[in-house]
């Protein structure tokens, strides 16, 4: 007995242990929080955007309605010299300002086919510019929600961005840069009808063909001969990269001009690509 009042009183001397507070617990509730609520928000702004697209094509739709069947004709009448750069055509940059107005005598370009583009390029400018690009339709439906939110949400300010690749080549080949309604729901409507029309391999052809990479430089492979001294097939990936990052804004990327702002993109673009492999394997392994 002498031994059991001996425990009690060498436990009832020892310091209690203070209880671990479920501090794991609570930053795991306030994360799911957080998530339920930013995905509540990018649901409200889908929402908004598509009812806003809906008032939209209720006002503007007579106009549409013309608008769609030139987009069917034109289309339809294109062939690959429709997409060749050897012609007189008005340059913009990315937030639509004119950069030049080229006559075919200003333009050096060398077409080639898909079949003779890098895959680091084609690769490239879906990192950046369309990840969604072999799947979509010509458009992102949710990127053009949000633009249209943008629209409504700044009065008719802001109506800018949610451009695939295909839309990029129908605003380049069939349109002009002006930021309206009205155009933006045209780029739809021709990027619709080109995917219909041509097959994705076609599409990304006529893109890199067409793409202005500054100083009257048009296609990858003129672009890699000027700034490099080597043919496409013989660029590096950085060097790829590196060309890649011109389009989106030719004058700003300039790399006579602004060669450390172009630097900056092509790093942009090759974490990009590395995300898209990352994101890929993560797909294989499931």
């Amino acid at each position: 007995m002498n031994k059991d009042m001996n425990r009690e009183t060498e436990q009832s001397l020892q310091p209690k242990k203070k209880r671990k507070k479920h501090t794991g617990r609570k930053a795991t509730h306030l994360l799911g929080v957080f998530l339920l609520a930013a995905l509540n928000t990018a649901k409200y702004v889908v929402l908004l955007g598509m009812i806003g697209l809906l008032a939209l094509l209720i006002k503007y739709l007579p106009a549409l309605k013309t608008d769609y069947e030139d987009a069917v004709r034109t289309v339809a009448a294109s062939d690959q010299n429709t997409f060749n750069p050897d012609m007189a055509s008005t340059i913009y940059d990315s937030s639509g300002q004119v950069i030049a107005k080229l006559s075919n005598d200003n333009k050096r370009y060398q077409y080639l086919e898909y079949k003779d583009i890098p895959s680091n390029a084609v690769n490239a400018f879906v990192a950046i510019e369309d990840q969604s690009f072999w799947d979509n339709s010509g458009y992102d439906p949710l990127g053009v929600a949000h633009s249209v939110f943008r629209f409504i949400q700044t009065r008719g300010k802001m109506l800018s961005g949610a451009s695939t690749i295909t839309q990029q080549i129908c605003k380049l080949t069939f349109l002009n840069a002006d930021r309206t309604v009205t155009r933006k729901a045209k780029e739809v409507m021709y990027a619709d009808r080109l995917t219909k029309t041509y097959s994705k391999q076609e599409i990304m052809e006529y893109y890199i063909n067409n793409c202005c990479f500054a100083n009257s430089i048009y296609g990858i492979e003129e672009a890699a001969q000027e700034y490099f001294g080597v043919s496409a097939k013989e660029l590096t990936l950085s060097q790829t990269a590196y060309l890649c990052a011109i389009p989106n804004r030719p004058g700003y990327y300039d790399p006579w001009k602004n060669p450390n702002n172009a630097l900056k993109r092509r790093d942009k673009i090759l974490k990009d690509m590395c995300e898209a492999i990352s994101q890929l394997l993560k797909g294989m392994r499931l």
